[in-house]
């Protein structure tokens, strides 16, 4: 590791002697940079799409908030869009997204 940026260390270790895996942050680990959030309301059916015109298939994080239930469903990024599928019961919900910069490869 370089002598500059930023660490920070597990407790009650010197950060200046810890390895990478006594770190909980490095400023020279990559961390996932989120190029997109917010929230959209599913349709009747259960499907959203959003749109990012990144040119890649990024990686992205859905989540509905709805106590008590599991809810089974298929979400896709193509180089343009994440498609939100299979959310059948679902239509009108909001749902949470995140997208990253982060290709998936």
């Amino acid at each position: 590791m370089s002598t500059y940026g930023i660490k920070i260390g597990i407790s009650g270790k010197n950060v200046q002697d810890c390895t990478n895996e006594e770190l909980t942050y490095s400023s020279e680990f990559s961390v996932w940079n989120v190029f997109l959030e917010g929230q959209i309301t599913l349709d009747g059916s259960g499907n959203g799409t959003i749109t990012h015109n990144l040119g890649y298939c990024p990686t992205f994080d859905i989540w509905l908030m709805y106590a008590g239930s599991t809810v089974d469903s298929c979400a896709y990024s193509t180089s343009s869009t994440l498609e939100i599928r299979g959310f059948t019961g679902y239509g009108g919900f909001t749902m949470q997204y995140k997208i990253y910069t982060t290709k998936i490869v």
